[in-house]
This record gives structure tokens, C-alpha cells and sequence, in this order.
């Protein structure tokens, strides 16, 4: 089990990769449209979203494992 301390850096990690993909996406929307907005913004933001999920605790949910 990770300390607690720990787990907020893997958020917090997680949230800088998910605004770095969203700066990606209006980098892309309003500055200067390209395929290189989704090379980077896709990987950052697939990347986020395992980050984030990964900190999830089953129980805190109410899931229980069987």
C-alpha cells in the first residue's frame, strides 16, 4: 500500500500530464492547428488517464473483491 503522501504525487502527476494534453487541444483548436498536437496531446492524455485511474481504491468506491 502506498503512504498517502505518495498517492497525492501520482495525482498531481496525473493532473500536470491531463493539462499539458488539454494545452495540446487548444494549441490545436485556436493557435495552430497540426498533426503534431495529437502525437503529443493523445499520449499525455492516455497517460493521464491510467495515472488517475491507478489511484482509485477499490473500497473507497465500495467494490468489493470476491
Amino acid at each position: 500500500m502506498a503512504v498517502a503522501g505518495s498517492s497525492n504525487l501520482v495525482i498531481y502527476a496525473g493532473a500536470a500530464l491531463f493539462y499539458l494534453s488539454d494545452l495540446a487541444v487548444a494549441r490545436h483548436r485556436f493557435v495552430a492547428p497540426g498533426p503534431e498536437n495529437k502525437l503529443i496531446g493523445l499520449p499525455l492524455y492516455y497517460a493521464a488517464q491510467l495515472i488517475l485511474a491507478s489511484t482509485v481504491n477499490k473500497t473507497r468506491v465500495g467494490i468489493r473483491s470476491h
